[in-house]
């Protein structure tokens, strides 16, 4: 929390949008959501203006991963596309 707590602070100084992505996982990896509104609350709770991205599930195939989770440069390139079709949405 502390690198955490330094970058909110910057942030809010420089008047930023805090934006949090989940990148996406292989479908053979577990998601392990336990701690997943511990999460969502710290960074309302830090910074309610701050955005999550989950593509953890977006579906891609395996030949996209490097590992479970890992893009490949295929899947990267997948992802962002998908990513630069919502950015303009977001960022303003």
């Amino acid at each position: 929390l502390f690198y955490f707590n330094k970058i909110v602070s910057l942030c809010k100084t420089e008047r930023r949008t805090l934006i949090f992505i989940s990148t996406p996982l292989n479908k053979a990896f577990p998601i392990d959501c336990h701690n997943e509104d511990k999460f969502l609350r710290t960074i309302s709770k830090s910074y309610p203006k701050s955005i999550f991205l989950d593509f953890r599930k977006m579906p891609l195939s395996d030949s996209c991963f490097l590992n479970m989770d890992h893009l490949n440069y295929k899947g990267a390139k997948i992802f962002t596309k998908e990513l630069k079709k919502i950015w303009p949405t977001i960022s303003k």
